[in-house]
């Protein structure tokens, strides 16, 4: 590709993902904003991933071999917070200045540099760590704010290399877009995150077209290439879990809806497109209110189905479902065997529900379950351990009568901004990681030999780093860009001890603040007294509310609610 393939007519959009092309091909996010590019007149889009360790090929685009840098936009899609280091490690390899302070002042130079933008749950979420890598942050749903700013950029081609005074003319919704570049020229957060620029716009689904085109890898055969469609059918989670960052900051739950579903199926087979399976993709697919419904549109059509995970399910028909959709390996999280701890967090299901379900799956067909555990949630006690153990015995009792498997993967908990569980960081100070890690990796032994089988255990320096990452600001940025040595491996990151700590001991303190920062009230879209009282009534061992209006609602203020749904802020 030539470097001058692209006149003030054709733009090029790259679009980016910080890991390997494996787990990028399988982000639905990744063939979302793909296919906005593509859609827009005028553009040229390609998708760039990391470089596999393995890999000896230069740094360019997959299609059409271009370098990085000479395209106009560099689009990011973040999903996990592990991936951030990645995102300078990128620009390094692809001789792009790394921070927006570095390309402002090459622009005002008079060179060509690219746009660097980022989406996605993790920045989303968080955005603070990369902030002074971007020039714009786009807001969870990005489909409408994404496409308007590909149409403004047009003008910026033609017109000025200067973002300020584009972004001054700029015509689209500003709404869910931080302009990022604001904070190389010094900007106070307070300015930069504003209750309205961090408000995004929460369309019904229906209103999303889900790209037909897709070259996926299949989410239970890794090798085979384009065999599987992801299709959405829910963003969001009702069930008001404490620890879960989609189901506190994407409120209220919305679906697509059956006859969105048909639709696609139709032009699925119209345009002949070569899958097999339909991975259906949502935050808890169970919930979905056609589920059934869908299911049975999806077999009529001759398509296998995938469902990632299940909550507990009793309804025969859709067990008959998933027996007649040959779906062998159902995932489950129970998170603990203690109905108690799971009740603080705010996972009300109880042993009994998991187990029929367990039962009525290995009936059904099912030959593998896989099972979610977290170690280490807020007020977890020995006994809570025991009774984990004790269910497990249960479980494996269920499933040895038909040969089922147990595959048991165990998670220490990982505190998330936003949820009520943030606060919950003792067990990543350095002065607890080696106790904890001592009783995190007996606890593993322990439910090995429950199982009789081998246990899948995360590592306790990338949880404690996803932690970091997660819950951390702009002081962390500077450690993002010393990574040469460390590969892609974050649990590598050089982060001072004390730096890790403050980190930790600051999301403490606003326990006893009566409101938080204004530029963090506004990033997390629920309120810091949604937060507090739901921390608070965890430690009591109370319920939380569903979120699930009109009928139901935890008073949570998120910003995309109703007026009449929720209190002030």
């Amino acid at each position: 590709m030539k470097a001058n393939i692209w006149t003030p007519e054709k733009i090029g959009c790259l679009l980016a993902y910080p890991n390997i092309s494996k787990i990028g091909q399988a982000s639905l996010g990744m063939h979302v904003i793909e296919n906005i590019a593509v859609k827009q007149q005028g553009y040229v889009a390609d998708t760039w991933y990391y470089p596999d360790l393995h890999e000896k090929q230069k740094i360019a685009s997959v299609r059409m071999r271009g370098p990085p840098n000479i395209f106009s936009i560099i689009g990011f899609s973040c999903a996990f917070e592990l991936d951030y280091p990645n995102v300078p490690r990128m620009l390094q390899m692809a001789s792009i200045a790394q921070t927006a302070k570095e390309r402002l002042a090459q622009r005002k130079s008079g060179n060509r540099v690219p746009a660097i933008v980022a989406g996605g749950v993790a920045v989303s979420s968080n955005p603070l760590v990369l902030l002074p890598f971007l020039d714009f942050i786009f807001i969870f749903d990005a489909e409408r704010t994404f496409t308007e700013f590909l149409q403004n950029y047009m003008d910026r081609y033609e017109e000025t290399m200067d973002l300020e005074i584009w972004w001054k003319k700029y015509t689209g919704t500003k709404r869910g877009i931080i302009p990022a570049f604001k904070y190389a020229d010094g900007m106070p957060l307070e300015e930069l995150f504003t209750k309205d620029a961090c408000k995004w716009d929460a369309r019904p689904l229906d209103a999303f077209d889900v790209p037909l085109s897709q070259e996926l890898l299949d989410p239970e055969d890794p090798s085979a290439l384009g065999t599987s469609y992801l299709l959405e059918i829910g963003r969001g989670c009702g069930e008001g879990c404490r620890f879960c960052l989609i189901g506190n900051h994407q409120r209220p739950p919305r679906f697509k809806s059956q006859t969105n579903i048909r639709a696609s199926m139709q032009r699925l087979k119209t345009e002949g497109h070569s899958f097999r399976k339909i991975a259906l993709i949502s935050t808890n697919v169970a919930d979905h209110p056609e589920l059934q419904e869908i299911c049975s549109c999806i077999l009529e059509n001759g398509y296998k189905i995938s469902i990632p995970s299940t909550k507990p399910c009793g309804d025969d028909s859709m067990l008959r479902i998933i027996e007649a959709a040959g779906i062998q390996t159902i995932t489950i999280a129970p998170e603990t065997g203690s109905e108690r701890l799971r009740m603080v967090a705010g996972k009300k299901i109880t042993n009994a529900e998991f187990e029929s379900t367990v039962s009525g799956l290995t009936s059904h067909g099912v030959t593998t379950i896989k099972i979610y555990l977290l170690f280490g949630l807020p007020s977890e006690l020995p006994s809570d351990l025991d009774e984990t153990i004790t269910f497990l015995e249960k479980l494996r009792e269920i499933t040895s009568k038909r040969g089922t498997k147990i595959h048991v993967t165990l998670n220490p908990f990982i505190p998330k901004l936003g949820t009520p569980f943030m606060f919950h960081v003792q067990n990543f100070l350095s002065t607890a990681t080696q106790a904890f890690k001592k009783t995190y990796e007996a606890f593993a032994v322990r439910i090995e030999k429950a199982c009789r089988g081998k246990v899948d255990v995360m590592n306790l320096k990338e949880a404690r780093m996803q932690a970091v990452l997660s819950l951390g600001g702009v002081e962390l940025a500077p450690f993002l860009r010393v990574m040469e040595q460390a590969g892609r491996n974050a649990s590598k990151l050089q982060i001072p001890e004390e730096i890790i700590d403050e980190v930790f001991l600051n999301i403490v303190k606003l326990l006893d603040r009566s409101d938080f920062p204004r530029y963090l009230s506004n990033i997390i879209p629920v309120s810091s007294k949604f937060l507090i009282r739901e921390w608070q009534d965890a430690m009591k061992g109370l319920p939380s509310a569903r979120c699930q209006p009109p009928g139901s609602c935890s008073r949570c203020m998120h910003v995309n609610c109703s007026d009449t749904n929720k209190q002030e802020r």
